[in-house]
């Protein structure tokens, strides 16, 4: 996904990639569309967590990353998700998830 892809869909709240073959987003793929709520990223070729690129979707509750690539987890990656839910990152390959990682996620299910 490259850089602004969503820019003129400020009000949408959900997005639903599934079954792409996204293998890269741009860091600045949901610059402007900071409203969603819902993100469904699953089945595709993700390898590494989006850090950069989801920090700026300071509204995203429900996060679906499942089906993808991604091999670990941790606490920088789900920082700036303050709102987050729900988090799905099952069938994924992930070896180690490091202590703390969920910490600061007091609303997660």
């Amino acid at each position: 996904l490259r850089a602004n892809a969503f820019s003129n869909l400020q009000t949408m709240k959900e997005l639903l990639l599934a079954g792409n073959l996204i293998s890269v987003i741009d860091e600045r793929a949901f610059m402007g569309a900071d409203m969603i709520q819902k993100l469904d990223l699953s089945d595709n070729l993700i390898g590494e967590f989006p850090t950069a690129t989801l920090s700026s979707i300071e509204s995203l509750k429900v996060l679906n990353l499942s089906l993808n690539n991604i091999d670990k987890l941790e606490s920088k990656h789900l920082q700036q998700l303050r709102n987050l839910q729900i988090l799905d990152i099952s069938r994924n390959v992930i070896a180690s998830v490091l202590p703390g990682t969920f910490r600061e996620q007091i609303l997660l299910k």
